[in-house]
């Protein structure tokens, strides 16, 4: 598994997380944290996860702790999560799941087939 974080300012305030292979909780982690420091640090919270070439995703449970760390956190009001979906139709699947439980959860969270579309979504 391979992620990668970075931020696309100046051009877009955005943090994007890249992921390829099978995505492990703990890789999930790494990279929400990665993500929180560059927002806290830079004042963006539109955050572009590209899981085009994942190829497996982490539990259910693993994300739902996840998504509940970063509501005690109080980060869900301001954070806008925008999601390429992976090509494989199964690991897309479980990926809904989570979209669906962000949004229960209060986030503004959308999913989207291409890079260039979520962009738009986030910088709209």
């Amino acid at each position: 598994m391979t992620s990668t974080v970075s931020s696309l300012m100046p051009v877009h305030r955005i943090i994007e997380c890249t992921h390829a292979g099978d995505v492990t909780a703990s890789d999930m982690r790494r990279c929400a944290k990665q993500m929180r420091d560059l927002a806290e640090r830079d004042g963006v919270w539109s955050i572009l996860s590209d899981f085009t070439d994942a190829t497996a995703v982490p539990r259910g449970t693993d994300m739902l702790a996840m998504m509940e760390q970063l509501q005690a956190a109080g980060v869900a009001a301001e954070l806008r999560h925008a999601m390429v979906w992976p090509s494989d139709m199964q690991v897309r699947l479980a990926y809904e799941v989570w979209k669906t439980a962000e949004q229960n959860r209060g986030f503004h969270a959308q999913a989207f087939y291409s890079r260039d579309e979520a962009i738009a979504w986030l910088d709209a």
